[in-house]
C-alpha cells in the first residue's frame, strides 16, 4: 500500500497533490473556455449594435473580401504544391544519380574480381 499516495483500482499509486493539480487544470480549462465563448458573444452583439453600415452593405463587402482571400489562399497553396513537387523531383534525380554511380562501382568490382 502507498502511504502518502492514493491507491487506484489499477494498483497504481498517484500522489494526491498530482490529482489535485490535474483537477485544477481541468477546471481552469473549462472556465477559460466559458470566458472565451462569453467574450465572443459579447463582441458579436456589440459589433452588430455599433456597425457603421447597413447589414446588406457589410455582407456584400465581407463577401468580396472573402473571395479575394480565397483566391490568394488558393494561389499560395498552388505555389506550395509546385515548390514541393520541384524539391521532390530534385531529390529523385539525385537518388537516381547516386544509384547509377553505385551500379558503376559494382560493375567495376565484378569485372575486377572476374579476371
Amino acid at each position: 500500500m502507498c502511504n502518502a499516495f492514493r491507491q487506484i483500482e489499477t494498483d497504481l499509486c498517484i500522489p494526491k497533490l498530482f490529482k489535485l493539480t490535474i483537477k485544477t487544470k481541468i477546471m481552469g480549462t473549462k472556465t477559460l473556455l466559458i470566458g472565451v465563448l462569453a467574450g465572443a458573444a459579447a463582441g458579436a452583439v456589440l459589433g452588430i449594435l455599433y456597425a457603421p453600415d447597413k447589414g446588406s452593405n457589410t455582407r456584400r463587402r465581407f463577401s468580396r473580401k472573402s473571395y479575394a482571400y480565397s483566391d490568394e489562399l488558393e494561389q499560395k497553396f498552388n505555389d506550395l504544391i509546385d515548390n514541393i513537387t520541384e524539391q521532390f523531383q530534385t531529390v529523385v534525380e539525385e537518388v537516381n544519380l547516386m544509384a547509377d554511380a553505385e551500379r558503376l562501382k559494382t560493375e567495376k568490382v565484378k569485372t575486377a574480381t572476374a579476371k
